[in-house]
């Protein structure tokens, strides 16, 4: 539903988000079979982490969705979103790296939280909270500066990236251009 009526607003690629999202219940669903790996540490596929800049983005878009399909509970996304922004801050300190995602680069998961930055911008402006969107996409501008997402993709570092990972780093510096621009207005 948010892919049909929401998405409009942000352009973000439903094959690539729904590729995801395949993979994320893939592993979920990952069960080993062997119990001598546990006894020894675990095996390399269960003992992965899921991104939660990934489950950032995930929450985000659930809490854009259409009210009508969602209800009440885009208020729990909302609130899960703003816990898992909190896990990330505190994990980044311990494990800045995660060895699951839809790529494995650590800088795609800050990108990933950009994006989700700014949907989280636009639910807080529709929701008359104005202030609160803006100094959130004040901060996220920064972030993103600081990680060079507005530096050009024909960059000599982003070279080594793959495309879509360009493609998505360049996207989400214009979602959070996007979405401050939009808290402009909304205000």
């Amino acid at each position: 539903a948010y892919f049909r009526e929401r998405n409009w607003m942000f352009g973000i690629s439903e094959q690539w988000f729904k590729g995801c999202c395949q993979q994320m219940w893939e592993h979920l669903e990952l069960r080993c079979v062997r119990d001598a790996s546990h006894a020894a540490g675990g095996c390399p596929r269960c003992a992965r982490e899921i991104n939660p800049h990934w489950l950032l983005l995930l929450f985000s878009t659930l809490m854009l969705a259409p009210r009508r399909l969602v209800g009440p509970t885009a208020r729990e996304y909302f609130w899960k979103a703003m816990d898992l922004r909190r896990l990330i801050e505190d994990v980044m300190l311990n494990s800045p790296a995660y060895s699951w995602g839809p790529t494995q680069s650590g800088v795609h998961g800050i990108t990933l939280s950009c994006i989700a930055a700014a949907l989280y911008t636009c639910y807080l402006a529709d929701h008359g909270r104005v202030s609160d969107a803006w100094k959130l996409a004040g901060v996220a501008i920064r972030n993103a500066q600081a990680m060079g997402l507005h530096r050009d993709p024909g960059w000599e570092k982003l070279e080594k990236m793959d495309k879509m990972e360009r493609e998505i780093r360049l996207l989400s510096w214009w979602y959070l251009v996007t979405s401050d621009r939009y808290v402009i207005y909304a205000g």
